[in-house]
């Protein structure tokens, strides 16, 4: 190996963890005995986020058979043959479409041939404390390492057998931490004065903020006052907001960005199931004989639950099925690809509700014993015929049959949804449709059978669990039980307003009629997170007073009376 590797120790950032030089250490080579072999690649090169210098690659192949095999991109492969081998694109040349800029090459690389040009040069293994974490991004909740020196953060990364990812991360969660020691991160709290934000106190400021909420409430009385919470924070402090905005402010109007997305998946699963979260584990998606995805583009937006999917088709010989108008990676690895209409998915479902039926594929014993309503089911979807489904769906009809088929003949098979089937105005009814689908069958209530709806942010799951949300205390206790309320009461020592909030879209139509005249943002962006913004900006400038919680200066924040700065992800301790 050593033929094939420059001696470069002493600058190559893998120094104190390559796994070529603590081999050599053990066997006690101190020099190459044979002459250098150089291999014919370009220069080095610094990518966006992947540091390439292949004069250092040993050949090997952990990187090909790791993006081929565990991730399914296949962006990397061997060029020429023999002694002239090298690996090939993305890193002999140029980055290869495939790419997907996840970093986990580096991660499996045992030398310095792939490392991360965010962390050149930054620190030494030795240098450095690694805290275990959760990712900030998407609902997938990814653990990290996170490797610090001093007060700054060099390096990301996964560790193989750690968390639900069990090491596998995205370019988000390998590389998307620069937030943490930006610039422009938030320091001190900031008051307007004559149309400026200027620094202040934590005194000065939140002196004020309390003057001027207690201002509204003597005046305009508690629901005058709104709240939103953050899907990214944790679920200490979601529920120390909820409890603060009902117990101390006096109103049940919180709510967070989610409203237009999961909160209504929550609400559908909650009439269903009696509990508004997803059924199954990742590891229990990997290992289900049939995954049926709604609407997910799975890569994209939870590119680990993807890695997991492409596990269990590949090493277990599982089927997937994908619906979705969009031919995304996953349509390609499935074993049907329905690319129905957009909008018609209600119908979809209540097709194969039907052939189901028509093909003795439901679960008698389970319909019997643990649902009700199946004969009003089974006569609103008598006329969903399958033609006539593909002439709503523009798809073929025998789709329709090959996926009812291969649903109901599993013996263990998962549904996951996303964003693109419920940011709808029937999007309930949508999920209510599929859980109908996983009753039927008898899909249900067991390992490797359920629902799951991926959430976009890391804790929009906690966050409904801890009850941020303007009609359901935390537990998903609805805020009209007067029992429920007594217990969280008599806990808060705190009274609970019996009337349920307004959700975010209704409080932003309130702030242009007058009705509420403060507002209290923490961790969100509305501005830029809800449709029609131009409406949001007029709500928020309506306001008789606005405080914003963040760790930048966002869009809404820009708007606020009042900014206070927050600790990010890495700096706070929590669930």
């Amino acid at each position: 190996m050593l033929v094939h590797h420059p001696l470069d120790c002493w600058t190559c950032d893998k120094g104190g963890e390559c796994d070529l030089q603590n081999i050599c250490y053990s066997l006690g080579i101190e020099k190459n005995r044979l002459p250098s072999q150089a291999k014919p690649y370009a220069k080095p090169v610094s990518g966006t986020v992947i540091q390439r210098d292949m004069h250092k690659c040993i050949l090997c192949g952990k990187c090909v058979r790791f993006c081929n095999e565990v991730r399914g991109n296949g962006a990397i492969g061997y060029i020429n043959r023999g002694f002239e081998t090298v690996v090939g694109a993305p890193f002999h040349e140029e980055v290869s479409p495939e790419c997907t800029s996840c970093g986990r090459c580096i991660d499996v690389c045992p030398v310095g041939a792939l490392t991360s040009s965010l962390s050149e040069h930054q620190a030494r293994p030795w240098e450095t404390k690694d805290t275990v974490t959760i990712c900030p991004y998407c609902g997938v909740g990814c653990t990290i390492v996170v490797r610090v020196k001093g007060d700054k953060i060099v390096k990301v990364k996964g560790r193989d057998g750690l968390g639900a990812n069990d090491g596998e991360l995205c370019v988000r969660g390998h590389f998307g931490y620069g937030f943490v020691n930006h610039e422009d991160r938030l320091r001190e709290p900031s008051i307007r004065k004559n149309g400026v934000l200027e620094p202040v106190s934590w005194d000065a400021a939140l002196s004020e903020t309390a003057f001027r909420l207690k201002k509204i409430i003597k005046e305009h009385g508690p629901d005058a006052i709104g709240a939103l919470g953050c899907a990214r924070a944790t679920n200490e402090e979601n529920y120390l907001f909820q409890k603060f905005v009902r117990g101390v402010l006096g109103t049940n109007n919180i709510d967070f960005n989610e409203r237009l997305s999961h909160a209504i998946s929550v609400e559908a699963l909650s009439e269903s199931l009696g509990l508004g979260a997803m059924t199954n584990t990742y590891d229990e998606i990997r290992d289900a004989e049939v995954v049926l995805n709604f609407g997910l583009d799975v890569n994209q937006t939870h590119p680990v639950l993807g890695v997991k999917i492409f596990e269990g088709l590949t090493r277990k010989g599982n089927a997937l099925l994908t619906v979705n108008p969009l031919k995304t990676k996953d349509a390609g690895w499935a074993n049907v690809w329905a690319a129905i209409k957009p909008g018609t998915e209600i119908a979809f479902i209540n097709g194969l509700i039907r052939e189901l039926i028509e093909q003795d594929l439901i679960d008698k014993a389970f319909v019997k014993e643990r649902t009700t309503g199946f004969e009003a089911l089974k006569a609103g979807v008598q006329d969903m015929t399958k033609e006539k489904v593909a002439e709503i769906c523009g798809i073929e009809a025998r789709k329709l049959s090959e996926i009812a088929a291969i649903y109901g003949k599993a013996k263990t098979a998962v549904i996951i949804y996303g964003d693109q089937v419920i940011q709808t105005t029937w999007g309930k009814d949508t999920v209510l449709a599929m859980l109908n689908l996983a009753l039927v069958a008898g899909k249900i209530g067991r390992p490797g059978c359920g629902i799951n709806g991926m959430r976009d942010r890391n804790n929009s799951q906690g966050a409904t669990d801890m009850g941020l949300l303007p009609n359901y205390l935390p537990g998903y206790q609805k805020v009209g039980d007067e029992e429920a309320r007594k217990k969280y009461s008599k806990k808060w020592k705190l009274k609970i307003p019996e009337k349920p909030g307004m959700t975010i879209t209704e409080m932003m139509e309130a702030a242009v009629a007058g009705k509420i005249k403060g507002l209290i943002i923490m961790g969100e962006n509305p501005l830029n997170g809800l449709p029609e913004s131009r409406k949001i900006r007029e709500a928020l400038r309506d306001l008789e007073f606005l405080v914003v919680v963040d760790i930048l200066l966002t869009d809404s924040a820009r708007l606020a009376d009042i900014v206070l700065p927050a600790a990010s992800f890495a700096e706070k301790e929590g669930s």
